[in-house]
């Protein structure tokens, strides 16, 4: 990714002061990128519990899903390109998907 070649001979005690400085100055730049990326990673939570609020989505835990469908027994109501359908009732009438295995390990 990055790369730093940095060709100081070992000769005086300046060049052990911008030796220093260089080294400093990528540290600070290591510090500053990792910085950024969780300030980033915090905003996309963010965002995503604002999208969320809005959209007045409610995320169902497995086991919610597993009691309510009476750990998969109740019978599908159909089978799309993710998987099996089902239809349970909550509070409201929902239809969901059991995603394929395969689909549940990405």
């Amino acid at each position: 990714m990055f790369q730093l070649i940095v060709l100081i001979p070992c000769t005086g005690r300046l060049t052990k002061k911008v030796a220093t400085i260089v080294i400093l100055i990528f540290i600070s730049i290591i510090v500053l990128l990792v910085v950024f990326i969780i300030m980033r990673d915090h905003q996309k939570k963010q965002e995503l519990a604002r999208v969320l609020k809005v959209a007045k989505i409610q995320i169902f835990s497995i086991g919610d899903i597993r009691a309510a469908t009476e750990n998969f027994a109740t019978p599908p109501i159909g089978e799309g390109g993710f998987g099996r359908v089902y239809k349970v009732r909550l509070c409201i009438v929902l239809n969901f998907r059991r995603l394929h295995s395969i689909f549940m390990l990405m």
